[in-house]
């Protein structure tokens, strides 16, 4: 009895465990059943935080103390105009330390505190005007969000340029910069432009000839760590003793395949004389050989559908910049359109081309608009705001005149094309997308006078944020 038992036992394991064993051969035969389950995702609108808008200071000037010929004072304070949208917000103003300048006012940064829960855009603009043995010219330059990353595809170390890098730290955490430089010889990383540390709420000025000595069309680019950083150039150039000009360029557009630079303005032929050819357009690519197609639009009587100028191909060595010259156009305002094959980045340099009271300016390339964008007009001569759209389609924008209380005007762009009005320097103006996308600039020419700055994207929206809680 006992033994039947266990011999029953036996078989009914036996049984068992063979019927284990088939049950995963079929499920290894079919697949192990698989459950996918998304992630907890919880969508939130951030806190709203103040708006800063951050200035590039005044005019400087190196040698004036005849105790020490490196140092830097102030050269001319600057015009500043700003504003919110529909003057709401409260706006609070303060200066940034200039330990690299005797005595220097700082730049003026401007912070706008939220309403609610709605960031609250602003605009500033600043201009100078100097006439001195060392320095003499018109400058304009809008005040902008810091970035983590700027470009700059102005200014020389060549003999007679006295160029300066701008680096400012509107925030309240200590900032450091390393700056990129693109020369004939292709990317370097030069000792003066490693590591550079900003503290918070202070600016640190680099002459560029400490960054590339001898070089005569540099592109930078400033890396930021901990902090986003306000980047600008301040350039100058002096022949024979005798100032030639001034401007303060701002950062252009990250590289792209398709770049638009608005409101270049030519003041008269630019046939190359004696000196430097009026219109010339610096280029880069980064990091590849790129072929570029460039094309040059005028914008006559007030707007332009998108029909070429001129063109020209162009092919570029990975990480060394070019200069094209634009050729001979009328005076007027035209538009430069980059096409290439592989990101790149660049600016146009003008001329006044007046040998009594000469004056240049770097106008550099645009970044599409938001739906809403608020734009200080600096004081000058010959105000003017020039608008783009992209390809594809026309673009409609509303200018709303005196921060949203004065008049509205609606604009049409064509597809590929421009308009051109004329501003009130000392206003600041809301420009409302409606359709498309749209690219803009604000530029001055007058007698001895010449500059552009790029209308940059409003800052006050807030983008939503994904959370995954773990």
């Amino acid at each position: 009895m006992t033994t039947r038992r266990r011999i029953l036992r036996t078989a009914a394991a036996t049984v068992i465990a063979a019927g284990l064993v088939a049950g995963s051969v079929a499920i290894a035969a079919t697949g192990t059943p698989r459950i996918d389950i998304e992630p907890l995702a919880l969508t939130t609108n951030p806190e709203p935080s103040a708006v800063v808008t951050a200035c590039s200071g005044p005019l400087l000037a190196l040698g004036r103390d005849q105790s020490d010929a490196s140092l830097l004072t102030d050269a001319e304070a600057p015009d500043t105009v700003a504003g919110t949208l529909r003057a709401a917000g409260e706006v609070t103003q303060s200066q940034l330390a200039a330990p690299d300048v005797t005595d220097g006012a700082g730049p003026t940064v401007f912070e706008v505190a939220p309403v609610g829960r709605s960031r609250i855009d602003a605009a500033a603009a600043q201009s100078r005007t100097v006439n001195a043995d060392d320095l003499r010219g018109f400058a304009a330059s809008g005040c902008a969000a810091p970035r983590m990353e700027s470009w700059v595809a102005a200014g020389s170390a060549a003999t007679g340029a006295a160029d300066l890098l701008l680096i400012s730290n509107p925030g309240d955490v200590a900032a450091t910069a390393d700056i990129t430089v693109y020369t004939v010889e292709g990317e370097t990383s030069p000792v003066a432009g490693r590591a550079i540390v900003i503290p918070p709420r202070t600016q640190r000025v680099v002459p560029v000839a400490a960054l590339a000595i001898g070089e005569e069309s540099p592109v930078l680019k400033v890396t930021a760590t901990s902090a986003p950083l306000l980047v600008s150039v301040q350039a100058s150039i002096t022949r024979t003793l005798v100032p030639g000009g001034l401007d303060v360029a701002s950062v252009t557009a990250t590289p792209h395949e398709t770049l638009t630079i608005p409101g270049v303005v030519v003041g008269r032929s630019s046939s190359t004389e004696a000196g430097d050819a009026p219109t010339v357009l610096r280029l880069l690519s980064p990091d590849s050989e790129a072929d570029v197609l460039v094309d040059v639009q005028r914008v006559g009587g007030g707007s332009t559908d998108g029909s070429v100028s001129s063109a020209a191909e162009v092919h570029l060595a990975p990480g060394q910049p070019l200069e094209l010259e634009l050729g001979a156009l009328d005076p007027g305002t035209y538009v430069v359109r980059l096409v290439s094959t592989v990101p790149v980045t660049g600016a146009v340099r003008t001329s006044t081309g007046s040998t009594d009271s000469d004056d240049f300016g770097w106008v550099s390339a645009a970044d599409a608009l938001g739906d809403s964008t608020m734009v200080a007009v600096a004081r000058g001569p010959g105000a003017m705001l020039t608008l783009t759209a992209d390809e594809g389609a026309d673009a409609t924008v509303q200018l709303i005149a005196d921060e949203g209380a004065g008049a509205t005007e609606e604009l049409v762009i064509p597809a590929s094309g421009a308009v051109q009005v004329d501003v009130a320097g000392g206003e600041v103006y809301e420009i409302v997308t409606v359709s498309g996308n749209v690219r803009g600039a604000v530029s001055y020419y007058g007698e001895g006078a010449l500059a552009s700055y790029p209308v940059t994207p409003g800052a006050a929206t807030s983008e939503a944020m994904t959370v995954y809680p773990q």
